[in-house]
């Protein structure tokens, strides 16, 4: 009944993809670290002499998010039409403000490799950034669980020994 012609390989890597995509907790820094990829992939290719249009294809296959990769080729095919990659990565929706606004810069001074490589640095440190306050939440959490688990080893030793000592008193 018109079903989706994509194959069940494809279906299982296209939720997989989304659900890193909508994920509370991840959504940001999946994002985050796949924009962080993009913009260390794009200003090496492009400084090594690849077309942007081509260098944005290698960072679609660098990432490992397939929505994300999506995008990137979204982008492409802005350029193609004749957009700037500004207002390419605007309509990705892909990138921040912030972002946007350097990429602008980039663009009109000429210095986009540049742009580009600043990007990616603060991409990085968002990331890790997140990462680190993640971690900090979730430790305490770890700590108490750990607490639990060794108080129910420690009543799983003691209670049958409590035990073992009532009936040798002769009261159980």
């Amino acid at each position: 009944f018109g079903g989706d012609p994509r194959t069940g390989e494809e279906l299982e890597t296209s939720l997989r993809d989304n659900l890193k995509r909508i994920e509370p907790c991840w959504k940001r820094e999946a994002r985050k670290g796949a924009a962080a990829t993009g913009e260390i992939v794009l200003p090496m290719s492009v400084s090594a002499g690849v077309p942007i249009l081509q260098a944005l294809g290698v960072v679609a296959r660098a990432v490992d998010n397939g929505w994300f990769a999506e995008r990137v080729l979204g982008m492409r095919s802005s350029l193609e039409r004749g957009e700037s990659l500004t207002n390419a990565a605007a309509t990705s929706g892909l990138f921040a403000t912030l972002y946007l606004h350097m990429l602008s810069v980039g663009e009109e001074s000429g210095a986009l490799a540049e742009m580009h490589g600043e990007i990616a640095e603060s991409c990085e440190a968002e990331v890790e950034y997140e990462l680190k306050r993640m971690s900090d939440l979730i430790e305490p959490l770890l700590i108490v669980a750990i607490g639990g688990v060794v108080f129910v080893l420690a009543l799983g030793v003691y209670l049958p020994m409590w035990d073992l000592a009532r009936a040798a008193k002769g009261g159980g």
